[in-house]
């Protein structure tokens, strides 16, 4: 299933800061950027349970790809490109 979700991210040098909003409501997000490589990671509340997305991949250009684990519950492949 194909889930729509926004990231608004701002990098200072190798540090990323942003907010996520998608399935599971609005969050703050903090990770690093290093080259092409990106890593940020997300707390978020599902039907009352806190858990940790994290998300891992390489920007491209416009794009970004890669996989994003969802606490212990499995992980996804992911892909977007800037607004």
């Amino acid at each position: 299933a194909v889930r729509e979700t926004t990231f608004k991210l701002k990098a200072e040098g190798e540090k990323l800061t942003g907010t996520y909003k998608g399935r599971f409501g609005e969050s703050p997000l903090e990770g690093a950027v290093k080259g092409k490589e990106i890593k940020f990671t997300v707390k978020v509340n599902a039907q009352g349970q806190e858990f940790l997305l994290e998300y891992a991949g390489a920007v491209e250009g416009d794009t970004m790809k890669g996989k994003v684990k969802f606490g212990d519950m499995g992980e996804a492949d992911f892909s977007g490109k800037k607004e």
